[in-house]
């Protein structure tokens, strides 16, 4: 007999959740508000991917890798830096980060204009692209806001990629606003 998959612990009814390595903090700890964000990050690009896979494949494959990067940020932050614990298999790198940076390269290689305000949307896959842009940058400030308090350890490389993340999104969005324009210029 199998036994049953269970979806609840009861270990968080009194407010409080564990990181990996088994500390414990206020599931309204800075560093859960950031994991949770960056997980709604996920989400908007799970939304957005809904729309932009029919525009653009080459975008949508980039959002499939982002969303799996993701994970890692979410599990960098669910393991904080100690002396006494070494992580290093689960910690973002600089590659993460480098990765992100050839795609924006190759993205803005493709597109012709540099700039476009969210007023100009031409299309539904730029609009929601530009709301993953907005949660994105929340959850930058978030994990900044944790690097910043007492106690709290953020990897220089989690910094770098959030920052560039929500580059990538606004050269996608700018690139797919001006293909829906190119399209309405055709129609």
């Amino acid at each position: 007999m199998l036994e049953k998959d269970y979806y609840y612990s009861r270990a968080g009814d009194d407010g409080m959740s564990s990181l990996i390595g088994g500390r414990r903090l206020s599931k309204g700890a800075l560093r859960f508000q950031a994991i949770g964000t960056l997980e709604e990050v996920s989400s908007t690009i799970g939304l957005a991917r809904l729309i932009v896979r029919d525009v653009d494949t080459k975008i949508d494959a980039i959002l499939n890798m982002i969303q799996k990067d993701l994970i890692d940020v979410i599990s960098d932050l669910s393991a904080p830096i100690a002396k006494e614990i070494d992580y290093e298999s689960i910690r973002v790198s600089a590659e993460h980060t480098d990765k992100l940076e050839i795609c924006i390269d190759q993205l803005t290689a493709r597109s012709s204009a540099a700039y476009f305000h969210v007023l100009d949307s031409h299309n539904a896959a730029s609009v929601y692209l530009h709301h993953t842009k907005v949660v994105a940058r929340r959850a930058e400030r978030t994990v900044v806001a944790l690097s910043h308090s007492q106690g709290e350890l953020v990897g220089h490389a989690v910094l770098s990629y959030l920052n560039r993340l929500s580059s990538f999104l606004f050269a996608a969005e700018v690139f797919l606003n001006n293909a829906g324009k190119a399209e309405e210029k055709k129609s």
